[in-house]
């Protein structure tokens, strides 16, 4: 029997919520964050090749499941077949591209980190230190920062009013 289009329009939106995700979780396994130094970056160069490499497998062996799962739901033994060569397709495709995309990411982190080493001998030498939340090295002025709270206010009134 065929679907309503209520039902079809709930597959749909399930499956761009599936696709949202998917690229969150893929979006975290590759770390984009820019390395303090060398090592980090070739940390995060070597998560990066790695979380691509599973990526790319897990779509290899998951989307031909994916597909004979759905194609099956849908028509039966034939439709099981197609929805086998269709998953198997996409996932030909999807897996080494996302290979790719792990191994390009992998190397432009290490050649972040290579970059980077510069500014780690020269940074502290000035007296700034490194924010991992932001990723860069941060000045530290103690002059600054004290004429900063010389201008907040001892008391509440500016807050409070005439409450």
């Amino acid at each position: 029997m065929p679907k309503s289009k209520e039902e079809l329009e709930a597959e749909k939106k399930k499956r761009e919520e599936e696709q949202k995700k998917a690229k969150a979780d893929l979006d975290g396994m590759l770390d984009k964050t820019r390395p303090k130094n060398l090592s980090q970056g070739v940390s995060s160069g070597l998560g990066n090749i790695v979380g691509g490499i599973v990526g790319g497998v897990g779509i290899l062996v998951i989307t031909p499941v994916v597909g004979t799962t759905a194609g099956a739901k849908q028509g039966g033994i034939l439709g099981g077949i197609v929805g086998l060569g269709g998953g198997a397709l996409v996932g030909a495709i999807a897996g080494p591209v996302i290979m790719v995309a792990g191994l390009g990411q992998g190397l432009m982190q290490m050649g972040r980190g290579v970059a980077a080493v510069p500014g780690q001998i020269t940074q502290p030498r000035k007296g700034n230190w490194w924010n991992e939340a932001v990723g860069k090295w941060i000045e530290t002025d103690l002059d600054k920062e004290a004429a900063e709270i010389a201008k907040i206010r001892k008391d509440d009134d500016d807050i409070l009013g005439e409450a």
